[in-house]
């Protein structure tokens, strides 16, 4: 099941809920700053990333840039502590799935949420084009 991780107010949070709805995909929403966020789902989005914890760290945030010197010497604990205290570092939408996981939203990137017959129809499409 794949999990949009999401704030109100951020129009590419609200871009990508329009998108997989388009799609018809399904998907629970967490609103991050109200939704109880768990320990488990922390360490689910951070098995996916490259670059472990800054790959959902929103660096213009106030509480990151006021905390930001601590991060090389915090524990793994001590960061989703830190995250799920200040939720307003975290970067959204987070989309993720069982074994994918995107962070922000471009409609290029996020097709890798797709099922197969909309990726069959969209390289149909392209082929088409191209050829004209």
């Amino acid at each position: 099941m794949i999990k949009l991780y999401f704030i109100n107010h951020c129009y590419s949070s609200k871009r990508a809920r329009e998108w997989l709805t388009s799609y018809n995909i399904p998907f629970t929403e967490i609103n991050v700053a109200k939704d109880d966020l768990s320990t488990s789902d922390f360490l689910h989005i951070l098995s996916l990333t490259e670059n472990g914890i800054d790959d959902i760290l929103l660096e213009r945030s106030t509480m990151y840039k006021k905390y930001h010197h601590s991060f090389e010497e915090s524990s793994l604990s001590e960061m989703i502590s830190f995250l799920k205290r200040y939720r307003t570092v975290i970067r959204t939408p987070i989309i993720v799935d069982e074994t994918k996981l995107l962070v922000g939203f471009t409609e290029n990137r996020a097709r890798k949420f797709l099922p197969r017959f909309h990726k069959n129809i969209y390289f149909d499409f392209m082929a088409e084009n191209k050829a004209e």
